[in-house]
């Protein structure tokens, strides 16, 4: 607001005979560069309240000055919540199973059989009753399950690795977002200073 009361009585002024058209021409692009400023820094702003938002696990931001409350944050953000951790931790869940499948190839697969079903013969009817068990005990499989037992335990310490990994970069990523949004707000705060 400041810098467009400027641009008016430099205008006057110019009009008038007093100023030169370099003073009016200095003062409009000053007063464009704060328009385009503000609207840059507006807009990060918004990019970064979406970006902290999908990081905490939650819809939308409503304003910078509730995102950057440092009590509030502190208590409510935490890298546990979000999707992405949620997906590495399914995902170490999921090769710790593949390891206890893989392990469970070294066992002997014992099964039950039962079948019930009647006999007909010229006229005869009989109840014909069957039940076993079987054993299967593997003896040699050239390696099979020894290869997938260690495919499945590296699968595990890739899932591990993924899995601190992203919560260290969720860290990084909140904090950034936290710092990038104060400074952001903190530039706004300035230029409005600089537009009144």
């Amino acid at each position: 607001k400041a810098l467009e009361a400027l641009y008016a009585n430099i205008e006057k002024e110019y009009k008038l005979g007093k100023k030169a058209k370099l003073d009016l021409l200095k003062v409009a692009s000053e007063l464009e560069n704060a328009k385009y400023n503000s609207y840059n820094i507006e807009s990060s702003i918004k990019i970064l309240k979406v970006k902290l938002a999908s990081l905490i696990g939650i819809e939308e931001i409503d304003s910078v000055e509730d995102t950057y409350d440092e009590e509030r944050v502190s208590d409510t953000v935490d890298p546990k919540n979000s999707l992405i951790y949620k997906k590495a931790l399914l995902d170490r869940q999921k090769s710790k199973k593949a390891i206890a499948k893989a392990k469970a190839l070294y066992y002997p697969k014992v099964a039950f059989n039962a079948y019930y079903g009647d006999n007909f013969a010229e006229g005869e009817k009989a109840e014909l009753w069957q039940a076993g068990v079987s054993i299967n005990i593997p003896l040699y499989d050239f390696g099979n399950r020894s290869a997938q037992f260690q495919k499945a335990k590296i699968a595990h310490m890739i899932s591990e690795y993924k899995l601190k990994n992203s919560y260290l970069k969720l860290k990084s990523d909140i904090v950034d977002a936290k710092e990038r949004i104060a400074t952001a707000t903190a530039k706004i705060k300035a230029l409005k200073k600089q537009l009144e």
